[in-house]
């Protein structure tokens, strides 16, 4: 008797385990923000990386970079110009600035994200996104 209510409990405990570790999956915020602000994206200086794919999620801009390090610290800011490009759909151009702190030179991998609802120009549309140093227009829709 014991034996049959062991298995029912032990399936229903697995299937709340594995719908909470899914939950945890799906949970996508965003760990930054993009800062809007055409003085500073021209003069910002950075320092040396690779974007090796850049795509969006909801409203987080996913980067994935490769920056020389691995002893220091290294700031990430992601930076967009105030001013929209008017084509259909419209555009807007961001850039990614590393400021590299560290002297080490092991190839780090990192997955940035931000939160580019900022970027919108109205309730509801899209936009494409040109990131510097990212080979194609990344397109968002909200």
């Amino acid at each position: 008797m014991k034996k049959f209510l062991l298995i029912p409990i032990i399936g229903l405990l697995s299937l709340i385990g594995c719908t909470k570790y899914q939950s945890d999956l799906n949970t996508d915020s965003c760990k930054d923000t993009i800062i809007i602000n055409s003085p500073k994206y021209s003069s910002t200086v950075t320092d040396d990386f690779e974007i090796s794919k850049a795509y969006i999620k909801g409203d987080c801009l996913k980067i994935n970079v490769a920056v020389g390090g691995g002893c220091g610290t290294i700031d990430f800011t992601l930076l967009a110009r105030e001013e929209v490009i008017e084509t259909l759909p419209v555009q807007r151009e961001i850039r990614l600035v590393v400021d590299d702190n560290d002297t080490c030179e092991m190839l780090i991998n990192k997955e940035l994200s931000y939160d580019i609802s900022g970027l919108k120009i109205a309730p509801h549309g899209s936009i494409n996104i040109l990131l510097e140093g990212y080979e194609k227009p990344i397109t968002y829709t909200y």
